[in-house]
């Protein structure tokens, strides 16, 4: 899968948190609060609420995705293009890829070079595990 195909097969909210959804979750709905299955989606875009804990949460809550006003298909184009570039890519070819600011494009880069080394985010490695891309930690 190349940036083309990120941006054409995941090229609106919907499509990404579904995929997310699918990648994190798979078929049931975990609360990242209590993490009781016993959950139903909202009517509330992109939300579910646990009945256990009786919070609501998205898929990105506990992600470095959460509390991010750059919608998900930039974000999804911006783990590609970073992974494919490995650590070549600098934050000014990033600014200019994605569209956003000198600041956005560091930010990116910043939370995407933690995540990768931390084990809690295991999920970022799956996110786009059919392709036989490396992550830079020698995982695929």
């Amino acid at each position: 899968m190349d940036v083309e195909e990120i941006s054409i097969g995941l090229a609106d909210q919907g499509a990404c948190v579904t995929h997310l959804e699918r990648v994190r979750w798979g078929d049931t709905p975990v609360c990242p609060y209590c993490a009781s299955t016993n959950t139903y989606r909202l009517r509330q875009e992109y939300r579910h609420h646990c009945n256990a804990c009786r919070k609501s949460f998205s898929v990105t809550v506990g992600t470095i995705l959460h509390d991010t006003r750059l919608p998900l298909p930039k974000w999804f184009r911006a783990i590609r293009l970073i992974v494919d570039a490995g650590n070549t890519l600098s934050a000014k070819q990033l600014q200019r890829d994605l569209q956003v600011s000198y600041k956005t494009a560091w930010s990116i880069k910043q939370r995407l070079r933690e995540a990768m080394s931390r084990e809690d985010q295991a999920w970022l490695r799956t996110l786009f595990s059919d392709t036989s891309v490396h992550l830079g930690n020698g995982e695929r």
